[in-house]
């Protein structure tokens, strides 16, 4: 009866451990198809953007606005470009490798230590090993050894898978920030093309600040989580004065 305890209590143990580290693998799984996404959408965008720039450098468009006897619109396609590059670098981050840990949960016996073998479930750690000592651990380990191991390089790993993904969420969350002023400055690239003077290009500069500020609201208040609805004030003021700013741009080009 007690045996038959034990070998619940150890079957527990792995299956809780497993399923944390399961969730938490799939949870870095997200992030990096997360990031996949944004850069298959962003490569997509850098394309068209290119191609929208032909015309400025052949001088087609975009010659009423002039900074330093160049065409306004390169300076803002210029901007884009690194804009869209920090983003990407952020991205390429996220999607890097990070964080090996490398002790244990428990502290080895003896006999273990003549047994042990970096991990179970790192592929960088088993092929630090000889082939002599990963197949000894499979040869001469017992049961107990087995269930002790897997159930320490779950909890080990999980805490890694943890770590990753966490670094992985904030390396997106910088990214998407770039690309989102980066559509804004391709907004002003294309609309500087079609302007004739700078005041109508400010009155439209700021309707796009204002609609961006205001989708950047509504996007926090949808959030469930109160404390990110909070965040969606600020920007609504945002948009508010970007649209009034534009309003008396508009004001004055009429009179």
């Amino acid at each position: 009866m007690e045996e038959k305890r034990e070998q619940k209590d150890k079957n527990t143990k792995y299956t809780i451990t497993k399923e944390i580290f399961d969730h938490l693998y799939d949870m870095l799984r997200h992030e990096d198809e997360k990031a996949n996404r944004i850069l298959g959408a962003m490569a997509f965008i850098t394309i068209a953007a290119a191609a929208l720039a032909i015309p400025f450098f052949e001088g087609k468009i975009g010659t009423d606005l002039n900074f330093f006897n160049l065409s306004f619109g390169l300076f803002l396609f210029f901007a884009f470009l690194i804009l869209i590059t920090t983003g990407t670098l952020f991205l390429l981050a996220a999607l890097g490798p990070l964080l090996h840990i490398t002790t244990d949960f428990v502290e080895p016996s003896e006999r273990k230590k003549k047994l042990r073998v970096p991990s179970l479930l790192d592929f960088q750690k088993i092929t630090g090993t000889t082939i002599e000592e990963w197949t000894r651990f499979f040869r001469e380990a017992d049961e107990d050894d087995f269930y002790e191991k897997i159930c320490n390089d779950h909890i080990l790993k999980s805490y890694t898978l943890a770590n990753r993904t966490k670094y992985k969420a904030k390396c997106i969350r910088s990214s998407k920030i770039f690309y989102r002023f980066s559509l804004i400055v391709l907004c002003l690239f294309v609309l500087s093309g079609f302007c004739v003077d700078f005041n109508s290009f400010l009155h439209w500069t700021f309707i796009i600040l204002a609609a961006a500020f205001l989708e950047w609201s509504i996007e926090y208040y949808l959030m469930p989580q109160k404390e990110l609805k909070k965040k969606a004030f600020p920007f609504i003021i945002l948009a508010f004065l970007f649209a009034l700013i534009s309003f008396i741009f508009f004001s004055s080009c009429l009179y």
